[in-house]
């Protein structure tokens, strides 16, 4: 009876699992059909489910150390600003979520179930953007997935790509190659529909890094082969983009000539350094830059508002000290591409956050901290040095 309990509660925990990281990458796919709080309940589940996640948590991980500390950090600065804040709740929450995902992804002991959550989910939301005829608003050509901002969109799309690729090429399976060849196709449209600038340029800097990582980690005969059959690949998918996507395309070329968007966040970067200069040591609270843009800057257009990159955004809502310590969390990550047994796919999105971090607001999106929790998981590296054993190569 008691192992039949166990296993029962097994399955939920593993539905509840995928339920939340779903939700995460879809929270708009969410809201629309089951309302506002359904997010809220999910994440409660997930809570309650996970709560072990507390009392396992590895202290002795390097990585976890600074990440602690960019926490503490998070809550001193919003309790020194609070009375700077529109909103109390939000910020206080997304602290705390982001802390237990974190903590969650960082430490349970099946990272590639989570993975494997992620994955379905990105697919998912690349199915709705590329089957949808709704774009997010009247005057643009640009779609979305399960998520309301094509470019938030666009970084999880491209940190999927590495995997869908890896498997491709390295399957043995002609069934798996012929699906990865699909989710690839498909994830590759949906960035090109989300018309994401960054996006793009991000596209190609991490297939430039795949192909130099095949050199590295594959003998040359291998290496060409590998290439070849990508090679291939993107030249099929690219005659069915010109015939079938020609528009979209002459879109998105024409929004690399369009340069009002970026003038607009170049403002809004100047002033949120001139804010940061008033606050330097603990900045103006997490959550917080919209907010300080909109009343010392208001001639800044309302859609520019936001931070627009992951390290000013760090700098003017956590200070130099925030700051400085997310600088040292994203040291070991990053650190682990190079020089750990961790395989392309999972460096690959590593790279992807944080070039779109560039461009984007990324320092309280939850499919961060759920990546990077996954990444600094120790179980993590210990997949990826036994399939770089039973496959005989080195890792990046």
């Amino acid at each position: 009876m008691v192992i039949l309990v166990m296993k029962i509660f097994k399955k939920f925990k593993e539905l509840i699992n995928f339920l939340y990281v779903f939700s995460i990458v879809n929270d708009n796919f969410i809201v629309n059909i089951f309302g506002d709080t359904s997010l809220k309940f999910i994440f409660i589940f997930f809570l309650i489910v996970n709560i072990q996640a507390l009392f396992s948590f590895n202290l002795k991980n390097n990585s976890n150390k600074p990440f602690l500390l960019l926490m503490v950090m998070m809550f001193i600065s919003y309790m020194v600003n609070v009375g700077n804040y529109v909103d109390l709740q939000q910020p206080i929450l997304s602290i705390f979520s982001i802390f237990f995902i974190y903590i969650v992804s960082s430490s349970i002991r099946t990272p590639q179930n989570f993975i494997q959550y992620y994955l379905v989910s990105v697919l998912f939301s690349a199915l709705l953007c590329v089957t949808t005829d709704v774009t997010i608003n009247e005057f643009t050509f640009r779609k979305t997935g399960g998520t309301s901002d094509p470019n938030e969109f666009s970084v999880m799309i491209l940190t999927s790509i590495g995997f869908w690729v890896t498997s491709m090429v390295t399957t043995k399976s002609i069934t798996k190659r012929i699906m990865n060849v699909v989710s690839l196709f498909v994830c590759l449209l949906a960035i090109l529909m989300a018309g994401s600038k960054s996006g793009l340029v991000t596209l190609f800097l991490i297939f430039f890094i795949y192909f130099c990582s095949l050199f590295k980690k594959y003998p040359i005969k291998k290496t060409f082969k590998y290439t070849s059959l990508f090679v291939c690949c993107l030249l099929i998918l690219g005659v069915i983009f010109f015939n079938h996507y020609s528009d979209t395309l002459i879109n998105i070329l024409g929004r690399f000539d369009d340069h009002s968007t970026a003038g607009q966040r170049f403002l809004s970067w100047n002033a949120g350094i001139d804010i940061w200069m008033n606050n330097p040591l603990l900045g103006v609270g997490p959550q917080n830059y919209v907010h300080m843009i909109s009343e010392h800057f208001p001639y800044i257009e309302e859609g520019s508002r936001a931070a627009h990159n992951l390290f000013i955004q760090a700098m003017v809502e956590v200070g130099v000290l925030g700051f400085a310590i997310l600088i040292i969390f994203l040291y070991y990550p990053i650190r682990k591409c190079f020089s750990s047994h961790l395989q392309i796919e999972y460096a690959l999105g590593v790279f992807t956050i944080i070039i779109m971090g560039i461009t984007l607001s990324l320092l309280f999106e939850k499919y961060l901290w759920l990546y990077f929790g996954l990444i600094c998981n120790p179980y993590i590296s210990q997949i990826s040095y036994q399939k770089s054993l039973m496959s005989g190569n080195k890792t990046i």
